[in-house]
């Protein structure tokens, strides 16, 4: 497409360009499409900083500025006009840019290079909805609220079990170590000294 644009184009000043842009701005789809290729040649280009007025200026602005519009609507007029040349004469790039939105680009194209050029509104809605993917109904298998309140109970009752456990355990500890510190303070061993004494040790 861009060679194209550019073997018509490329010899023309941008006042040459923008001038049969405008000219086939709003006469009819066909060259409202030329249109839109003369302005996606400037773009790809940099060509619109030729024009003394937007040297310096964004494509998005020259666009606003020079042709009242703004990029995103070229880009969708762009994509339309691009990518299905034929369906945007034909229904406009409107309806093409939304069919393209609803369905994605591929199926875009089964849909609308099928449908005759009198098709209305309503048989292109039906034609998108046929080639979209049916919606699966979901349904929730698990447990109803008074089954989670029970579930939450019962957890709540093992975790309050759980804790009177290690506090009795805890509570086991200690007698077992107060006992084992009164067993070194009471009891020490007897060593029989070699002279027939013996030495009493209490072990602290």
């Amino acid at each position: 497409m861009i060679k194209e644009l550019k073997e018509r184009y490329d010899s023309m000043s941008i006042d040459q360009i923008e001038n049969t842009a405008i000219a086939s701005k709003d006469i009819s789809e066909s060259e409202r499409r030329s249109f839109i290729e003369a302005l996606y040649y400037v773009r790809h280009t940099k060509r619109w900083k030729e024009n003394k007025n937007y040297t310096t200026s964004s494509f998005d602005k020259y666009l606003r500025g020079r042709f009242m519009m703004t990029e995103s609507k070229f880009d969708k007029e762009r994509i339309a006009y691009i990518s299905f040349p034929e369906a945007s004469e034909k229904f406009g790039p409107g309806l093409v840019d939304r069919v393209i939105r609803k369905v994605g680009s591929i199926k875009a194209g089964k849909i609308l290079n099928t449908l005759p050029k009198n098709t209305n509104i309503e048989k292109i809605e039906k034609a998108m909805v046929s080639v979209l993917p049916e919606k699966k109904e979901i349904t929730f298998s698990g447990p109803t609220k008074p089954q989670l309140k029970d579930e939450i109970i019962k957890l709540k009752e093992k975790i309050r079990e759980k804790d009177k456990q290690i506090a009795e355990q805890a509570e086991q500890i200690i007698r077992l170590k107060a006992t084992v510190e009164r067993y070194h303070v009471i009891y020490g061993y007897v060593r029989q000294e070699p002279s027939g004494g013996c030495d009493i040790r209490v072990d602290a």
